[in-house]
């Protein structure tokens, strides 16, 4: 349509034949336009197929259409296990959202996945801080449940988001990464105006192939 895309960043996940990892894409199943709370659930289960004893599971957004014209305000999350809730509200008009989800039996010593849950008065409570390049940052501290062997990979993404109308310019990312924890960062600049957002993130070690 009339969208333009000014920059973007993909990160992979790897995963190994055996890893005994389960990957789904779970996409919104209708538009979301009336004005208010509007909340669709979906299930995660495929061909008969459930998800693993879920250690670790993963959920983050990877693709939204939206009136830009409009508040963006919407939430994925996972409900009993086996279902993804959809979910926005104020004036948002959702046209399409697609989630993927990565559920996993490993060991923590080889695999974990969490979010950072913290509500909107948490996350205003944390200034935004500069960096050299005049982005705003606000940087979240994550400890692992178990200390890995060895300093993991840590892949980023958000599974929920409240920011204002206009362009949504933002990222979220890692750094500072340890056998113990690592930093996730959210990172916006220009106009854009972040209320809320849920980071989400998935670490894990081990020769694995390419997703």
């Amino acid at each position: 349509c009339d969208s333009q895309v000014y920059g973007a960043e993909i990160t992979s996940i790897a995963y190994s034949a055996t890893a005994k990892l389960i990957h789904r894409d779970v996409s919104l199943p209708e538009r979301l336009e009336e004005k208010g709370e509007r909340r669709k659930e979906v299930s995660i289960h495929r061909d008969g197929k459930s998800m693993p004893d879920q250690r670790a599971i993963f959920v983050a957004t990877s693709m939204l259409d939206w009136d830009y014209r409009r508040n963006l305000r919407f939430n994925v999350c996972q409900k009993n296990g086996c279902r993804l809730s959809f979910s926005k509200w104020d004036d948002t008009i959702l046209y399409g959202v697609r989630a993927v989800v990565i559920a996993s039996s490993l060991p923590s010593s080889k695999l974990q996945a969490g979010e950072i849950g913290f509500d909107h008065a948490q996350f205003q409570e944390k200034a935004w801080e500069k960096d050299d390049y005049n982005w705003k940052r606000k940087v979240f501290k994550v400890k692992f449940d178990t200390a890995f062997k060895e300093v993991p990979r840590v892949a980023c993404g958000f599974s929920a988001l409240d920011c204002c109308g206009g362009a949504a310019r933002f990222k979220v990312s890692s750094s500072n990464i340890t056998k113990l924890g690592f930093d996730a960062v959210v990172a916006t600049w220009d106009d854009t105006e972040i209320f809320w957002c849920r980071p989400t993130w998935i670490a894990h070690v081990g020769k694995l192939a390419t997703l």
